[in-house]
């Protein structure tokens, strides 16, 4: 993902299947992402799932059905 700047850009970047793509929620698999720029660098951990119709990143760990 690109495109986000300013205190957005920690969620450019590569997203990964977690779990090599078996944790599906809403039935689609679930993206984990370690930003590599900015204040979070390398200590945060966000997530991108699917969620009432369009992919959501969830920065707080509660993701849930």
């Amino acid at each position: 993902m690109s495109g986000w700047k300013g205190r957005h850009d920690r969620w450019n970047g590569e997203y990964l299947p977690l779990d090599n793509g078996t944790k599906l929620l809403n039935g689609r698999p679930v993206f984990t992402h370690t930003p590599v720029v900015g204040l979070w660098a390398h200590t945060y951990v966000c997530r991108m799932c699917w969620s009432h119709g369009a992919w959501c990143i969830d920065d707080k760990g509660q993701i849930q059905p």
